[in-house]
């Protein structure tokens, strides 16, 4: 049977046979697809025909993934507008499947504002169709990226399937139960999302990409998923994007902070791709210090570094050799972002204060809590205000919970309960944790049912 390779050209049907061609996707076992190439027309047919191959499997393939990618994607976006309609119109799954089909896609124009808590940091917010991309290809980059990361013995956890802040906060515990006598020390990465190199960070990809090939993707489909790679991490987002913050506010961020200032360099903060691209960046780092063999463990957390070591004598080669490694990928070791003291002292990493022992929770996320409660109070207790509260304050005691707080939720409940805000919000405790509720009079389907008693209550009276 001829196989057909596809041109390159869709619009060119030079190298299709001029006979019927099968498809590369059945109908059912005895029956398949089958084209013709004069007119397009496609028909079922028995198997018994000696028809040409076609190869349009990589494509009928590529549009299935991008199904799953928008279907990935709309779960957590039904909310939105923009969301709604590339869903409920899904001809622009076609339009967006040629683009990437024929390599022309280009990101479109991205939402760029500045968050202002726990610092002023710079954001960029990739358009739905974008983010539909970005879900397409974060399988092929997760697949290359765990197997970089298990290599390095799991010592980075950001961004990574089961694992989180907290898991890297009991790796570090167990390590400096393993050195009970040892240093700990913590430095991070001076503006790092803001100074990646692009041509660096896609060669470091491929190059890991070649030494652990991805299962399951042939040599088409990984050649298509580095090029819409090499299309996101080269894209430069200023120059096609709105604020939705005030101008005014880029001048409480550092110039060395914000991609606007980066010259050519940076991923933007915002964009998955960009989470998964800079941990293997930094896992370049993590693989130098295991193989300098010294008597010590990391760990990582995007780029927050924490090592334990037997003695400071192997800190100092630690950030030495750090200082090295991270100049050679033009990254600079943070100089005053340095912490260094035995191991009985604790260490302060992600939000958690950390013990050999025992774990507490840092006081600017207490005092983050406990402000959020003073300015709900001050707004004024209603229903509206009272499920943003509930919110508020469950979302910090799920990051509590792991640690001992118990004493700190039983302030932040008082706060709520010697407030109006009593009215509408009660509190269980469940697995040591204060965790707080609505009283059911308030909640949205006891309202609906009570609008219509009232509106019956009201026909009868009238009637």
């Amino acid at each position: 049977m001829q196989q057909v390779t596809p041109t390159e050209n869709l619009d060119d049907h030079s190298t299709l046979p001029t006979s019927n061609t099968w498809t590369c996707e059945q109908n059912n076992t005895n029956n398949a697809y089958n084209v013709v190439p004069s007119s397009g027309q496609v028909n079922n047919n028995n198997k018994n025909n000696s028809y040409a191959v076609f190869a349009v499997a990589e494509s009928d393939r590529l549009l299935r993934e991008l199904f799953n990618a928008e279907g990935d994607c709309y779960k957590n976006k039904k909310m939105r507008f923009d969301a709604a309609r590339f869903h409920f119109h899904l001809a622009e799954i076609f339009e967006l499947h040629q683009s990437i089909w024929t390599e022309s896609y280009t990101p479109t124009t991205s939402i760029c504002f500045i968050l202002t808590y726990p610092r002023y940091r710079e954001v960029f917010a990739a358009k739905y169709r974008d983010r539909v991309v970005h879900h397409l290809v974060a399988p092929f980059i997760l697949k290359v990226t765990e197997a970089v990361h298990k290599h390095n013995g799991n010592i980075s956890h950001g961004n990574r399937p089961r694992l989180s802040a907290q898991t890297a906060a009991e790796q570090i515990q167990r390590n400096m139960r393993d050195y009970p006598n040892g240093v700990v020390a913590t430095m991070d990465v001076s503006g790092f999302f803001m100074n990646i190199c692009r041509d660096m960070a896609y060669e470091v990809f491929v190059k890991f990409c070649d030494k652990f090939r991805p299962d399951g993707y042939s040599d088409s489909q990984i050649q298509q998923m580095l090029w819409i790679l090499y299309t996101l991490i080269h894209h430069d987002p200023t120059s096609d994007c709105v604020r939705n913050s005030p101008i005014s506010m880029w001048d409480l961020i550092a110039a060395h902070k914000s991609i606007f200032n980066a010259n050519g360099k940076g991923l933007p903060i915002g964009n998955f791709y960009s989470q998964l691209i800079a941990n293997l960046v930094l896992s370049v780092w993590g693989r130098a210090i295991i193989d300098l063999g010294l008597d010590c463990r990391i760990t990582q957390f995007v780029d927050d570094m924490c090592v334990v070591a037997a003695n400071a004598k192997i800190v100092g080669i630690i950030r030495k050799e750090s200082e090295r490694i991270l100049s050679e990928m033009h990254l600079t070791l943070h100089p005053t972002k340095y912490y260094i003291q035995p191991v009985r002292h604790g260490v302060q990493f992600c939000g958690r204060v950390i013990f050999a022992n025992r774990m507490y929770i840092n006081n600017r996320t207490v005092r983050a809590c406990k402000n959020s409660i003073k300015q709900a109070i001050k707004a004024g207790a209603n229903i509206k205000n009272a499920k943003r509260l509930l919110n508020s304050y469950n979302s910090y005691i799920g990051f509590m919970c792991h640690m001992q707080s118990y004493k700190i939720q039983y302030q932040l409940m008082k706060m709520i309960l010697d407030s109006p805000y009593n009215e509408f919000l009660y509190f269980e405790e469940k697995k040591n944790q204060l965790v707080c509720k609505m009283f059911d009079m308030y909640k949205p389907h006891q309202q609906h049912l009570q609008e219509i008693r009232d509106l019956k209550r009201y026909y009868k009276l009238t009637s």
